[in-house]
């Protein structure tokens, strides 16, 4: 919490207040997942007999038609200097540094219909990059 001193003129009266804001020290996350994608995530890794200190790595490639979104699993010993760790829900992620900048307040989840996989719901991606 901070405190700070306000002054405020009301109705031609000037008028001295404390005032107390909460300043969040937290940023946005980088990446998140739904419930739906951690669930989804955590049994594929238990389905594909993975290490339980399994590491979900979300990035941004580019292709021929411009950026695309990866999933993949990640050893823990495979997590280099580049990568920022986070958590969502239970699972762990890894970002390389140059894709934060394109992810940055994406959210990650996994639909059933119309057709089973997962979606990113990018704030920064473009219309031809989504």
């Amino acid at each position: 919490m901070n405190r700070f001193r306000c002054i405020a003129l009301f109705a031609g009266i000037l008028q001295l207040a404390n005032v107390t804001a909460s300043v969040s020290a937290e940023p946005e996350p980088i990446v998140k997942l739904t419930k739906n994608a951690s669930a989804q995530i955590q049994k594929l890794i238990l389905d594909q007999k993975l290490p339980a200190d399994t590491l979900l790595r979300v990035g941004v490639t580019q292709g021929k038609t411009g950026f695309q979104h990866t999933l993949g699993f990640a050893k823990k010993t495979e997590k280099t200097t580049d990568d920022l760790e986070l958590e969502s829900h239970g699972v762990r992620i890894i970002v390389d540094r140059r894709s934060c900048l394109y992810l940055q307040g994406t959210t990650v989840d996994y639909e059933q219909k119309p057709k089973p996989g997962f979606r990113f719901d990018n704030p920064n991606a473009t219309k031809e990059t989504k």
